[in-house]
């Protein structure tokens, strides 16, 4: 089934959204079991984000679930439309846990249609991954005070309605507590005399749809009317846009790590839906390189192994095609492939040899049980290093490798 252009139908949905209500399993409001976040005290604001998604999706028409407690399973499936995570003030270290913990769930839920707003000011942490390929958080060196639409977004509908009026540029105390950064990203808010500070960018996943911000609530913005409508016209937007795109798939899709490479097995609920299949890989995401090209035989199962996968964690792509070549059904399958290296001998002298595809290009450091960090000096061969050090206590140490991402620990006796 080919998709309907979101150009056409996200105008017209838009303004439909304004006389409907969503069910409360469609939309998920996510949060630590903490007071609501940036609460400003001031009626009629104290809850400014319940009182936001009430406004756009009605008394009942969305759910509130909390990082701690919550079996993401549940909310992150065919069954859920939109999920609004945030983050700000003291929820940033909970909503950190909940999402490495579950990045890969997540990720894929988005990939097959599913919405997210993924948002954190926060008031605790270091910054964070917001992960589909490289989007991070950076915290807590920017704090945007006066932001403006961003050239990019000058056309996004969070701008024309349903809720109006709007303006193109805000302010308050703190608008952002932090900003994101990562490829494929859409700016759309911006902070006014930075345009690479991103306050608030939208990047697509598969056939799904991702709003990264690092925005305080909306109580904190201003002029007030506008802000507000504004930020109501986000969760609109994103609920519209799921609701286009989240549909039932026939196409099932996975990658797991087999013999050095990554086994792709795929199937189809029926052998006359399309002519051919079309495999990618990436590492990020967002840019793909064509590996294979499969006709649709009269087999429902298929299987391929690539004997060459990315080194890290990366991404496959399974698209089926029709015979005009237009893409009828999509799925992305993340896999991480170990990067491998022999270390040796062990236990060892003086020196020490690693072994691999990817050692010269590695970096190394050897620190002791205390942690402490160890000098030592390296000899590049073929596919091969030598770590040369000497007057080392007898003991076990720690051998650090960094490559292609990845760090990888091996332990060492020094004898």
């Amino acid at each position: 089934m080919s998709k309907f252009p979101k150009t056409l139908l996200i105008p017209l949905l838009l303004l439909l959204h304004g006389y409907c209500l969503a069910q409360s399993g469609d939309v998920i409001y996510m949060r630590a079991d903490y007071d609501e976040p940036w609460c400003c005290g001031w009626a009629p604001y104290e809850f400014s984000n319940p009182l936001n998604l009430t406004e756009v999706f009605g008394p009942g028409g969305w759910s509130l679930h909390y990082y701690e407690y919550t079996d993401a399973n549940a909310i992150f499936n065919d069954n859920t439309c939109y999920v609004f995570m945030e983050g700000g003030d003291g929820h940033a270290d909970m909503m950190e846990w909940f999402f490495s913990c579950n990045q890969t769930l997540i990720e894929d839920w988005v990939y097959n249609g599913g919405s997210l707003f993924i948002n954190a000011a926060p008031n605790v942490g270091d910054g964070l991954s917001f992960g589909f390929g490289d989007v991070w958080l950076w915290y807590p060196y920017a704090f945007p005070t006066d932001v403006s639409q961003d050239p990019a977004g000058a056309s996004h509908m969070i701008w024309s309605g349903p809720f109006l009026p709007t303006a193109t540029n805000m302010f308050g105390p703190a608008y952002a507590h932090a900003y994101v950064s990562g490829s494929g990203l859409t700016p759309i808010i911006t902070e006014t005399y930075n345009q690479d500070q991103l306050v608030l960018a939208e990047k697509n996943w598969g056939l799904g749809h991702v709003f990264f911000g690092g925005m305080t609530t909306a109580c904190w913005h201003w002029p007030e009317t506008e802000s507000v409508n504004i930020r109501q016209n986000m969760h609109s937007y994103m609920y519209v846009v799921c609701g286009l795109l989240l549909s039932e798939q026939a196409l099932s899709f996975k990658a797991q790590t087999f013999a050095g490479g990554a086994l792709l097995n795929w199937g189809l609920e029926n052998s006359d839906s399309g002519s051919y299949f079309e495999l990618l890989r990436s590492k990020n995401g967002t840019d793909w390189e064509l590996i294979s090209v499969i006709s649709v035989s009269g087999s429902l199962d298929y299987e391929m192994i690539d004997t060459d996968p990315l080194q890290g964690k990366s991404y496959y792509q399974l698209k089926l095609k029709d015979e005009l070549g237009r893409t009828l059904q999509e799925k992305m399958a993340p896999v991480e492939i170990d990067v491998a290296f022999d270390v040796f001998p062990n236990p060892a002298k003086n020196n020490l040899v690693v072994s691999g595809i990817d050692a010269q290009a590695a970096a190394y450091q050897l620190f002791s049980i205390e942690g402490n960090e160890v000098a030592i000096t390296s000899t590049s061969g073929f596919d091969e290093v030598l770590l040369t050090f000497s007057g080392l206590t007898k003991g076990s140490y720690t051998l650090l490798i960094t490559a292609n991402g990845q760090r990888l620990y091996k332990s060492i006796i020094i004898i």
